[in-house]
């Protein structure tokens, strides 16, 4: 199972210092947001370290668009690919379309919240169109839901009817976040196990990435560090138990605000000091499961 970690530089290239952390953590890769300014500054990056993979957002939560635009941005990103011979990487880089599609709008302003027959089909233009540059080797995964839970794999159902099958190599995205970002064996509700929770995400019938994952200290929950980290190890572990291709940590470094969740899932502080869950992720790959 393939395991990155989520890191961003607002559209500008993260450097070495984020590469070479991540490399020293053992994860293979790193998903990111593709902006619309300067992509190719940002996709060069990943010639030059090679040994980690690109899992790139077309239109995530930052880049907002129209349907039609994620057709068009990752066709643009698709092309300037191409250009830098990615496809030759010995990881060439996967495409993720859009994030968290059935997210509240509270939390993600998404065009696809009502839609998932539109997002089936729209993910199901884009991936053609990435195939027909890139080859069909090039996995491409639908953005992923918000968690695992009943309403999301509905969600998930509706969309995958437009999915393509028996053409590229494709996977479901989904964001295995457990009720209240908490314990991983607790199921959402709906489910008895989590073992019949990951079935029944299965039993869509496409292979499946967790494109994030994580938990935070923040408010409300208020989670503390020693179980944030011991839940990184075990969703990692369910995730491999079921045939996941790949498991993205949220995400690399804490922001500024103590009390705002999104600023409290980081294996590092700002400064850069290792949290307890980055001591968790480099245990686990360096002990249990090649990644």
């Amino acid at each position: 199972m393939k395991v990155l970690v989520n890191a961003s530089n607002e559209g500008k290239p993260m450097g070495r210092g984020v590469f070479d952390g991540i490399r020293a953590l053992g994860a293979r890769g790193i998903r990111t947001d593709i902006y619309t300014d300067a992509p190719h500054l940002q996709l060069r990056e990943f010639v030059d370290y090679q040994d980690l993979q690109l899992l790139l957002i077309i239109m995530g939560d930052k880049v907002p668009g129209t349907p039609d635009d994620l057709v068009k941005r990752a066709r643009e990103v698709a092309d300037l690919a191409k250009q830098l011979d990615m496809d030759k990487l010995p990881l060439p880089p996967m495409f993720e379309l859009a994030n968290e599609p059935d997210a509240p709008k509270k939390y993600v302003p998404t065009i696809w919240r009502k839609k998932p027959e539109l997002f089936g089909a729209k993910v199901a233009e884009t991936a053609r169109a990435i195939w027909g540059i890139l080859g069909q080797s090039t996995l491409v995964i639908s953005g992923g839901v918000t968690t695992p839970s009943k309403d999301s794999q509905d969600y998930l159902r509706k969309a995958a009817k437009y999915f393509p099958r028996g053409e590229g190599k494709f996977a479901l995205g989904f964001h295995h976040y457990a009720p209240g970002m908490g314990d991983p064996d607790k199921p959402h509700k709906g489910f008895k196990t989590v073992k019949d929770q990951m079935q029944a995400l299965k039993a869509i019938g496409f292979d499946l990435f967790d494109t994030e994952s994580g938990g935070h200290t923040a408010p409300p929950e208020k989670h503390n560090d020693d179980e944030i980290a011991r839940w990184l190890g075990r969703r990692l572990d369910i995730n491999k138990e079921h045939g996941v291709l790949g498991s993205v940590v949220y995400q690399w470094l804490d922001g500024p605000s103590p009390s705002y969740f999104n600023d409290r899932f980081g294996l590092m502080t700002m400064d850069g000091t290792p949290k307890k869950s980055a001591e968790a992720l480099r245990s686990w790959l360096s002990g249990g499961a090649p990644a």
